[in-house]
């Protein structure tokens, strides 16, 4: 888990999400927007 963790960290840092955490709960609630961040569309 730790492997694909601090990968998706430093995406959200990269697309300029200060608070790791609040950008996690953003992810989970909007999981289309996690999706786009790495390529997939719906």
């Amino acid at each position: 888990m730790a492997t694909l963790r601090s990968p998706a960290i430093s995406l959200l840092r990269l697309v300029c999400w200060e608070k790791i955490t609040e950008a996690n709960r953003h992810m989970t609630a909007h999981p289309v927007n996690a999706l786009g961040l790495i390529g997939l569309t719906v």
